[in-house]
């Protein structure tokens, strides 16, 4: 299996060439229930700003400079920031480290003392998440270049958490395409990329390019790239440049226009469907959005090739939705797209209708047993058919068919996000050794079908209304007290058996 992530090998057909399992990193925020990186700051919220006796976030207009730093505070007001606002942080001594002249002060649970100028200690016992505030800032030396170490680590620490790069071990390519934080992200230009530098990684740029290819190099893992879909030439150009310089030689690279730019729920899908209206390429919003995005994949995939020198690295995927098979025939075949593409990328989750207005009644009344015999018949059934139209048509191309997410869906959706019974039930499913069984039905049937990469979504996510995406429910789990963590190591131990 390694050697197939390191090795050039050619890909035009469905087979070994790719590892049968990668995973989506969950986006980088306060409220994740990962640990990425040793510097906890790279996590935290956007300074919010503040003032006694107000309501949270309504201190007034703050003043931050480019890399999110505040530059100076008016009378009575004050910045907050949180990590691990979800729970189950690190419990122990965090160190603050910062440049320039200010006053910090934490609470709920944590207590600061200063050790030195520009250095603190902040205990936190509890498990209710980390809040810092900064009080006080000189305006000539604001406090810059601000750091939270967790516990047993410094500045001299590896980038990131040993526990996180444990759990990237079970994965053999990673999909950024949170922690790029592709949907709807505004970037347009290189100049206005995240970088490195910047205080939190939590913002609507999402994480800089360099620490997801230092991931990828530390683990030897293949990158899944996304590129933003306002992304000019120029960006993308510099984006294929930074990636071919840093990147490990022997690893190769995937490339992906955007994410889902089909699912008009996003602002790329609506904005390829105006950028295809304008163009002249189809009459209609869906058909047009769906050729804008196969045209500007190829221009995307040929930038990539020139700053490569050819293809021979790059692994290029054309996406089109799971469920309508027909979205992928006009993504392929529009334009000859896919005699410039190396697969075809689908989302085989299972389990979404049972949420939906006219099935989540019924759901809810056949309890655990009904929903397991539902999933069972859909895996079987309707999620095959479209697995198998989706093969063939790679298979005609010689395309190799990957997942580009995949995994169970079970969510309520609209009225039923907030009903009780419904999100009950489905976090029992979650946690029943009959998702494990459901899991690896899927999988199977996947790999049966002929698909290759399968990307789960997502590694590390807490369970809520919003969805149960996580194979781990926050970053500490004993993974075998996780049934669809057990059911992917099974399989990406034994793929085929």
């Amino acid at each position: 299996m390694i050697g197939c992530v390191l090795a050039a090998c050619a890909i035009g057909q469905p087979s070994a060439n790719l590892p049968p399992l990668g995973t989506n990193l969950a986006g980088v925020s306060d409220w994740t229930t990962e640990w990425p990186f040793v510097d906890a700051m790279k996590i935290s919220r956007p300074w919010v700003s503040q003032k006694e006796g107000a309501p949270w976030g309504q201190g007034g207009p703050l003043e931050v400079d480019e890399l999110g730093d505040v530059k100076s505070l008016k009378p009575g007001q004050y910045a907050e920031t949180v990590m691990f606002s979800n729970g189950h942080n690190p419990k122990g001594a965090y160190t603050l480290t910062w440049k320039g002249v200010g006053e910090f002060d934490a609470h709920l649970g944590s207590k600061l003392e200063m050790e030195a100028p520009g250095k603190a200690k902040i205990q936190v016992d509890g498990d209710k998440g980390v809040f810092l505030m900064l009080k006080k800032v000189d305006p000539a030396d604001p406090p810059h270049d601000i750091h939270l170490f967790m516990p047993g680590y410094n500045s001299g620490s590896p980038t990131y958490h040993p526990i996180f790069l444990q759990r990237m071990s079970l994965y053999r390519s990673l999909r950024f395409m949170d922690w790029g934080a592709t949907n709807g992200n505004p970037l347009k230009h290189w100049s206005d990329r995240p970088t490195v530098q910047q205080r939190t990684y939590s913002g609507p740029k999402g994480v800089p390019l360099e620490a997801m290819i230092d991931l990828a190099n530390t683990k030897r893992a293949i990158p899944w790239f996304c590129v933003p879909h306002e992304a000019d030439d120029d960006y993308v150009a510099h984006m294929a440049e930074l990636i071919k310089q840093r990147l490990l030689p022997g690893l190769r690279v995937i490339v992906e226009y955007s994410n889902e730019c089909w699912n008009t729920g996003f602002e790329q899908a609506r904005w390829c469907q105006s950028r295809g209206k304008e163009l002249g390429l189809a009459p209609d919003d869906g058909k047009a959005g769906l050729r804008f995005y196969s045209r500007r994949s190829v221009e995307v995939f040929a930038i990539f090739e020139k700053v490569f020198g050819g293809a021979s690295r790059l692994i290029r995927v054309l996406s089109a939705q799971s469920a309508n098979p027909s979205t992928g025939e006009e993504v392929l075949n529009w334009e000859g797209a896919w005699k410039h593409a190396d697969c075809v990328g689908v989302a085989p989750y299972f389990g979404y209708e049972w949420g939906t207005s006219g099935k989540a009644e019924a759901t809810k009344a056949g309890g655990l047993t009904g929903l397991f015999d539902s999933l069972t018949q859909e895996i079987d059934g309707q999620l095959k058919r479209n697995v198998d139209a989706y093969a063939s048509m790679a298979s005609q191309k010689r395309l190799a068919l990957v997942a580009y997410e995949g995994g169970q869906h079970l969510v309520g959706i609209g009225p039923f996000q907030d009903d009780a019974d419904l999100n009950s039930l489905f976090d029992q499913a979650n946690r029943s050794d009959k998702m494990r069984e459901a899991y690896l039905q899927s999988l199977k049937s996947w790999r049966r079908a002929g698909g290759s990469l399968f990307m789960h979504f997502t590694d590390c996510a807490p369970n809520s209304k919003y969805g149960r995406w996580g194979a781990i429910e926050y970053q500490d789990q004993d993974p075998q007290s996780s049934v669809k963590n057990v059911a992917l190591v099974q399989f990406g131990l034994f793929p085929d058996r």
